[in-house]
């Protein structure tokens, strides 16, 4: 599964620096400041600014959507050759 890059920033500092575990980060930030938090998946890049009223470990959950063309060819065990039709199922969708 591919994982976010977070960066968060305060007063234009670089405070934090990690990569989120199953779409999840948790920071601890300090009450009545302003955060800039900058996300980097795929290479898409995307920040906002947060303000902190609470002194808390906060949650950050990213869920991405990951689509992507994948080509695949089946060959016969025995002939090997090319099967021409047919289906195939990875995963069952949600």
């Amino acid at each position: 599964m591919y994982q976010a890059k977070i960066k968060i920033y305060y007063n234009n500092e670089l405070i934090f620096e990690g990569i989120t575990y199953n779409g999840k980060i948790e920071v601890c930030l300090k009450e009545n400041e302003v955060y800039k938090i900058e996300t980097c998946f795929l290479n898409k890049i995307a920040s906002t600014y947060l303000y902190v009223r609470k002194k808390s470990i906060y949650t950050f959950i990213l869920e991405h959507t990951l689509y992507k063309t994948i080509t695949i060819s089946l060959v016969d065990l025995y002939y090997n050759l090319p099967i021409e039709r047919g289906e195939i199922f990875l995963w069952q969708r949600q």
